[in-house]
């Protein structure tokens, strides 16, 4: 009976810890970046446009942490991709005027299992980044599979000329750029994504995005910020 109940007040008490922390945010004061290194601030100045739109995967949060909600606040709407039910839920509440997607990015056709973690922002669906994660003592909260939808299917709901596209999705970022068919679409003005420690990886990505016209513009302390020229 001890063991049952150690683990079980544990997960109740981890269970509020994590609802204070995401519900508390939506009643605190205004603040200059949302962003957690200013990639919102950065962002502004590389458009340089009152109006447009932006794609968020893996949006998180509503508001903590997020490259978006600075543009909400100045009344755009986009698109934002959030595969946990409970983040999905205070975006749909959070944020009205954007359109919801509750699924995970993939070019695969099948339900993808999806790992959870506690805090919700190192979640993935890459078995690699899971692993790692665990090995560096990480605690899971729970996995499950979800249904998919493509980058591409996404892309092409975009209808303002004027978009960014914000990726961040623990170790799968680099092949959601990889599997963009660009001549098909309209191509957004920035993409911000995470950092790649893979060298060969980063170079891979690097050399897809000069080739369809992207240069790196910024680098904050956790992301890479390319800007489409002219």
């Amino acid at each position: 009976m001890r063991k049952f109940i150690r683990p079980f007040i544990y997960r109740k008490y981890m269970n509020l810890v994590f609802l204070i922390n995401n519900v508390k945010p939506v009643f605190l004061e205004v603040k200059k970046s949302y962003s957690d290194y200013g990639e919102d601030l950065i962002i502004e100045k590389l458009l340089d446009s009152n109006t447009g739109s932006y794609v968020d995967i893996g949006a998180g949060h509503p508001i903590i942490g997020s490259n978006t909600y600075y543009f909400y606040k100045k009344g755009w709407q986009g698109i934002t991709i959030e595969p946990i039910k409970f983040h999905n839920r205070l975006h749909k509440l959070v944020r009205r005027r954007d359109k919801q997607i509750k699924k995970l990015v993939s070019e695969t056709n099948t339900r993808t299992k999806f790992y959870e973690f506690n805090p919700t922002q190192y979640s993935t669906n890459s078995l690699e980044q899971y692993t790692e994660m665990i090995k560096n003592g990480m605690k899971e909260r729970r996995s499950y599979y979800l249904n998919v939808i493509s980058i591409n299917q996404i892309l092409s709901m975009v209808k303002n000329s004027v978009y960014f596209l914000s990726i961040d999705c623990e170790g799968y970022d680099s092949t959601i750029i990889k599997s963009i068919r660009w001549e098909d679409l309209n191509k957004p003005r920035i993409i911000v994504f995470e950092k790649i420690s893979e060298k060969k990886e980063l170079e891979n990505v690097e050399l897809i995005l000069l080739n369809n016209g992207y240069k790196l513009a910024k680098v904050s302390k956790i992301n890479y910020v390319y800007l489409l020229q002219d």
